[in-house]
């Protein structure tokens, strides 16, 4: 696979960073060495693969699909095996389902997967690929979903409603929803901060990103930011922020500290899917309308490296080997 090398960059032997990348139309999911910029395999992927992400003990990736087939994959994430698939729901006429939002319990036993268009949220046993619940959302109001984030204590999972001017709240112990998180505007991505004491959420319109009390659901600060923000990606010390920017093409780095832009980085066209490393020394962005995943250095905000991809990658997963 070519890749398009911005600058030099040292190859080394081992990997520190996987990355695994859904291309909607190509049907595959690309991984990638994250140190080195070259894909080192692709796997079919099924129809329209759309979001991924991976479980927090690192033994399963998991992969919805999005159009005609509500179907969620279950891979080893060691040697990328099947481990088991399940059918969520058909579409039918007169019916869209699109992209399931995917996020694991803590424990690593439940996956949820939120239907962006429907309002069905699902329990699925991660283990046996089965349904365990079906939970209703929408509450009779327009609804759009745009993301899916557990809290990091793991005891509630948020869910940002693109055109409901709320952010969508269930409690991951009872499985139960609870009261919304209302919002002045629409939210396109949302993403917490480590220690759990703060959302950030993206306001497509203004465009900024809210950062938002969890506590006290208030906003604390909006930040100015790039045109229509797709993707938020958090460091793992909790200190940086990153939004990607569907129509500006360039990601914003936020200092978390002051609350406020420290740097704009031009990447490829249309970038949507968004991750951090582990280390917080790499920022990893999909192309989707460039076939492209930029990497980006954290430190000096500027892209290193540039991979070319199948065609339309869409979102990204990160496995940091420890």
């Amino acid at each position: 696979m070519s890749i398009f090398a911005l600058a030099l960059h040292p190859a080394y032997a081992i990997a520190k960073d996987t990355l695994y990348v859904t291309n909607s139309d190509a049907e595959i999911v690309s991984v990638i060495d994250g140190e080195r910029g070259v894909i080192t395999s692709e796997i079919k992927a099924g129809k329209g693969p759309c979001d991924i992400v991976i479980d927090p003990k690192g033994e399963i990736i998991a992969i919805s699909h999005e159009e005609k087939r509500g179907e969620v994959w279950f891979l080893n994430r060691k040697d990328l095996s099947l481990k088991g698939k399940t059918l969520l729901v058909q579409e039918t006429e007169g019916r869209r389902t699109n992209c399931f939002f995917l996020a694991f319990s803590k424990d690593s036993k439940k996956l949820y997967a939120a239907n962006r268009y429907s309002g069905m949220l699902f329990v699925v046993d991660a283990q046996k690929a089965s349904i365990t619940k079906h939970i209703s959302l929408s509450r009779n109001k327009p609804f759009r979903l745009e993301g899916a984030a557990l809290s990091p204590d793991g005891t509630l999972l948020y869910l940002p409603n693109g055109v409901g001017k709320e952010i969508l709240v269930v409690d991951a112990v009872k499985d139960e929803p609870v009261e919304p998180i209302p919002l002045g505007h629409d939210a396109s991505a949302i993403a917490f901060s480590p220690d759990g004491l703060r959302l950030y959420a993206a306001d497509g319109d203004a465009p900024s990103l809210d950062v938002i009390s969890v506590e006290t659901k208030a906003v604390i600060k909006r930040i100015p930011i790039g045109n229509q923000p797709a993707g938020i990606a958090v460091s793992k010390d909790g200190a940086f922020v990153f939004v990607s920017n569907k129509m500006s093409f360039d990601v914003d780095k936020i200092d978390a500290v002051l609350l406020k832009k420290t740097a704009n980085i031009p990447v490829g066209m249309y970038p949507i899917g968004l991750a951090v490393s582990d280390d917080g020394k790499k920022v990893y962005v999909c192309n989707y309308n460039e076939d492209s995943v930029s990497i980006i250095d954290a430190a000096s905000a500027k892209e290193i490296i540039r991979v070319a991809t199948g065609s339309t990658p869409l979102k990204i997963a990160v496995y940091g080997e420890p």
